[in-house]
């Protein structure tokens, strides 16, 4: 369900699919490709949130713009269920576990992660390339090398590619 405010609407893109019980309210953009699960509360009331391309939201996750900051979050992320995110910055392909959290201004950079119930605090960072982990979140070292990085680009790629063979057989079978 979207919700229009006084000052702006929802946008999602075609391409992308919004779980029926999914909210999105206020300054909200959802680019082409994205997955949003069910339960998913999308506020961008006080600060814009722009959710870029090929992005996965896992359900029951809460996301929205704090009064100070908007909520930026790149391509090819994966946010598993339950994760808090308030007014916080995501980089390209970046992944958050379950039930992590970001408070405001808090950032994880390019091919970086939280791990499962990793809190990061305001104005921390998780810098590229590396894990965060534990309540509050500590930096514990850099993952993924460049061939690492090639095949797990691939393989989102080839699982968006599957994803739309499904929807291309659904639209096939309802006529």
């Amino acid at each position: 369900m979207t919700k229009r405010t006084e000052t702006a609407k929802p946008i999602i893109d075609p391409l992308a699919y919004v779980h029926s019980t999914a909210i999105i309210e206020g300054d909200v953009r959802i680019g082409a490709n994205c997955q949003v699960g069910a339960g998913v509360y999308i506020d961008g009331r006080q600060r814009p949130v722009r959710i870029a391309a090929n992005t996965i939201i896992g359900s029951l996750c809460v996301i929205e713009g704090s009064a100070t900051e908007d909520v930026e979050i790149g391509e090819w992320v994966t946010v598993q269920p339950g994760a808090v995110i308030q007014g916080a910055r995501i980089g390209d392909w970046a992944a958050l576990g379950a039930n992590c959290v970001m408070r405001d201004a808090s950032s994880v950079g390019i091919w970086a992660s939280l791990s499962d119930g990793a809190v990061l605090c305001s104005r921390q960072n998780v810098p590229d390339c590396h894990l965060g982990c534990g309540a509050p979140a500590q930096v514990v070292g850099e993952h993924g090398n460049e061939h690492t990085r090639l095949r797990w680009q691939t393989q989102k790629q080839r699982s968006l590619a599957r994803h739309h063979q499904r929807e291309s057989v659904d639209c096939a079978l309802k006529r």
